[in-house]
């Protein structure tokens, strides 16, 4: 891999910078998600979709190449899979900050505390593994939000 081609990999695969925060990249990376979304005005929601399922693809082979040449599985300035993840668990939920909030902290508690399958998906190798466990994350707090919304009797 030439050095343009890592340094763009590296670019993606900390969102810019972020994952080289000295503390909490992964939150710090699920908080521009998060303001992301909000800018995101709720009537092109629909290539959010698009736009995610790019990031994930690219997401997946850019940290795949940067483990390669690392010793570490999945090194913490790696937060693609939290942007993405993050994404996820904001599809099926209202466009407003309630939800928004609610989604992030659904989220960073499942990515951080790792139950059952999401611990599972974080073992496969590679960029798959990388992205895995957050996409899952994701997914599971999503469908979690939108359980607690539809049994909330406050209209959540």
């Amino acid at each position: 891999m030439n050095w343009k081609t890592r340094q763009l990999n590296r670019w993606i695969c900390t969102v810019g910078g972020v994952g080289l925060l000295p503390a909490a990249p992964g939150t710090w990376c699920s908080a521009v998600a998060l303001v992301t979304w909000f800018l995101i005005p709720a009537r092109f929601l629909f290539y959010e979709w698009i736009a995610v399922g790019t990031l994930l693809v690219v997401g997946v082979v850019a940290s795949d190449q940067l483990v390669r040449k690392a010793e570490i599985k999945d090194p913490p300035e790696i937060v693609i899979d939290e942007f993405v993840g993050q994404f996820i668990s904001l599809f099926a939920v209202r466009h407003d900050i309630i939800h928004g909030l609610l989604a992030f902290i659904f989220f960073r508690v499942l990515d951080i505390v790792k139950p059952g399958p999401i611990r599972s998906a974080e073992r496969l190798d590679g960029g798959f593994g990388i992205m895995a466990d957050d996409v899952l994350a994701g997914v599971i707090a999503g469908l979690l939000l939108w359980g607690v919304e539809k049994l909330s009797f406050s209209g959540l």
